[in-house]
Formats: structure tokens, sequence, C-alpha cells
């Protein structure tokens, strides 16, 4: 029933004190705030899944990723969906769920019609997959013309925890 100035400012004083206090769990707050009409608390919904240990999470975000009608809203979901990346990697989420976050980052890096800023938040998350392929989307986004995804290439670098990017980051 609050306006939306009143629900966005409710939502980051709430993400505020989730990130002090790590005990503190917002995941079904955040998931009813990703139905939110206003793309501002969409957004800061989506960054605040992903802090969550909640496998509610993967699918939420999945979903904003893909059919959001709001750019920023659509990289914030890449962006949280990050963590989960890790996780699969240290195998501590299903082959599955492994599976469907490298699908739906690949997917998004590849997809030339995808706004810059949604395609870097992708390529920052899909660094941590030690595959040849990545490697691939690294380097073609960071010879990309668009700053953002560069930038997202550089990010991608720095997740990979592989030195071999140091002589690139170097020149």
């Amino acid at each position: 029933k609050l306006d939306g100035p009143a629900r966005f400012t409710l939502i980051e004083t709430i993400g505020s004190a989730a990130r002090r206090n790590v005990l503190f769990d917002f995941t079904n707050f955040y998931l009813e705030c990703l139905k939110d009409d206003d793309h501002g608390v969409r957004a800061v919904a989506a960054s605040g899944l992903g802090e969550s240990e909640d496998a509610r999470a993967i699918s939420a975000l999945i979903k904003l990723v893909l059919s959001d009608t709001d750019e920023n809203v659509r990289a914030e979901a890449a962006i949280s969906l990050g963590p989960f990346a890790l996780q699969a990697v240290l195998g501590v989420l299903p082959i599955t769920q492994f599976n469907e976050i490298v699908n739906v980052l690949k997917g998004i890096v590849e997809d030339t019609t995808e706004e810059a800023a949604v395609r870097a938040a992708a390529l920052a998350s899909i660094g941590v997959f030690d595959e040849p392929w990545v490697q691939e989307l690294i380097y073609d986004g960071f010879e990309s013309v668009d700053s953002e995804v560069r930038l997202g290439a550089i990010q991608a670098m720095g997740r990979t925890a592989d030195d071999y990017w140091l002589p690139t980051l170097i020149n």
C-alpha cells in the first residue's frame, strides 16, 4: 500500500540492514519485491537475492534475467547469479542448477541483441567457470567496442583467479 518512493526507501533500508548483519535473511521479502511495478524496487530485490543461500533465489533470478522489461533489473539479476555460479563450481549446487546457470549466463553473453549492461554482468558472473569457451567469451568481451562489456570482461578475468590474464591486464 506504500507509494513507489516509499517502497524503494523501505527495500533500500532493509538491504542496508542485511549487508550490516549477515544473520538477517530477507529472501522471502526480496522474492515478493520482484513482483513490484517499480523497476528500482525489483533491481534492489535482485541485488539482495545475490546474498541469499536459498535455492529459490536461483530460479527467480533466472526468470528475471530472461524476462524483466528493465535492463537494470536484468543486469542486477545477472550479477546476483555470480555467487550462485561460484557455488556451482564449488560443487555446492546440484548439476541441474549448475547447467541451468551456465546455459543462461552463456546465452546472455552470446546474445548480441541484449543490452550491453546485461551482457557485461553475465560475462562477469560467468568468469568463475574454468572452461575454454569462457576464456573465448572473455577475450571477445575484452575486444568489444562497448566499454561496459570490456569492464565485464575485466571483472570476469578477476573472477577466474587465473594469473593467465595478468599480461593482458598489464598491457
